[in-house]
């Protein structure tokens, strides 16, 4: 296993470089030059000529792609073109929340998306069955985007709405209200939190996850819930499974410990490969819902056309993709030992 895990790494080094090499293509055939952006008619002549020697803007593009790879085989990353901070900063900075984000929605959706998965199986052709698999299709359909103002839209404005109606009318006491209404932008800062115990930390952070978390995972919650029916009705047709029930086994433990067990091992494979759609998911997610992390500073640097920026984000992105699939293959083999990865 130990050389497996060493193979994939080291093919991950030319992806790197392709995906490197493609940006960096990109943003030279992109219109418009990237030194005027940094000047202006007030622009002293030397502070021109220190911004043109510092980022090799009179260079030919073949050398600036030199000094880009050689200080990428450095890790370092240079400083953001647009902030003027270093890249590792801006990213160390964004980077934690996207992974609290991602992280958080696999680890509560994708356990629902298995249970509906699993019940669908059992329930077959039945109106349960038939009910989820058109709720499952119709969410999976829904672009994660959407999803995302349509839950602003419903939750920001209606449901908020509605409890401030109960809390008027004394139905509801103000902190309830306050607990229950969910915030639709944004996160507090570090200052904010310095005036809060651990405890309203937690609870604020939670309510802050609930509606990008719902949008980015409910597609994922709904695929998976498809593969899981998918698998389970192949395994509750086995012959094993006819065996554990004429042993006189209880239903649960057939389902749970024969049939789930077992079931599960594509379900494996697609939590690894969901991680880095999540991670492209929450662009969009995050710029709806005001959510600090990597997809704003993705697009302020397509925006800004900030190389440096840019290609680090990339380079992130690309070694997630790598950590996934190989976190799949490795999970893959513990959950079933008959794989042997060699």
């Amino acid at each position: 296993m130990t050389r497996y895990v060493i193979r994939k790494l080291l093919l991950a080094i030319p992806l790197l470089l392709c995906i490197v090499t493609f940006i960096f293509v990109l943003l030279e055939l992109s219109p418009g030059n990237i030194a005027d952006k940094f000047f202006t008619p007030e622009t002293p002549p030397e502070v021109r000529q220190m911004i043109v020697e510092k980022y090799h803007l009179d260079d030919p593009a073949l050398v600036r792609y030199t000094y880009m790879m050689r200080n990428l085989a450095l890790l370092d990353f240079g400083r953001s073109m647009d902030e003027g901070r270093p890249v590792f900063e801006i990213v160390r900075e964004s980077l934690p929340n996207t992974l609290l984000l991602s992280f958080t929605t696999l680890a509560v959706l994708f356990p629902f998306g298995i249970a509906v998965g699993t019940i669908q199986a059992i329930r077959q052709n039945t109106a349960i069955d038939t009910g989820a698999s058109i709720g499952t299709l119709l969410i999976y359909s829904m672009p994660q985007f959407w999803v995302a103002m349509m839950l602003q839209l419903l939750v920001g404005l209606y449901l908020s709405g509605w409890l401030e109606g109960l809390g008027d009318r004394g139905l509801l006491s103000d902190e309830l209200v306050s607990l229950l209404t969910l915030p639709t932008l944004g996160m507090k800062d570090a200052v904010m939190y310095d005036f809060m115990d651990p405890g309203e930390q937690l609870i604020d952070r939670l309510k802050h996850l609930v509606l990008p978390g719902m949008a980015m995972g409910l597609a994922s919650a709904a695929s998976t819930a498809r593969y899981m029916r998918s698998s389970m009705l192949g395994i509750i047709r086995q012959d094993f499974i006819r065996t554990a029930r004429a042993k006189g086994l209880p239903e649960r433990v057939v389902i749970v410990h024969h049939g789930m067990r077992n079931a599960l091992l594509p379900i494996v494979t697609l939590v690894g490969l969901s991680l880095p759609f999540l991670f492209s998911g929450a662009v969009l997610v995050e710029l709806v819902f005001g959510w600090p992390g990597m997809g704003r500073v993705i697009l302020k640097a397509i925006y800004t056309q900030d190389t440096p920026l840019l290609i680090a984000c990339f380079y992130i992105y690309t070694l997630i993709v790598v950590a996934g699939n190989l976190l799949a293959d490795l999970a893959y083999a513990w959950v079933d030992p008959r794989i042997r990865l060699d």
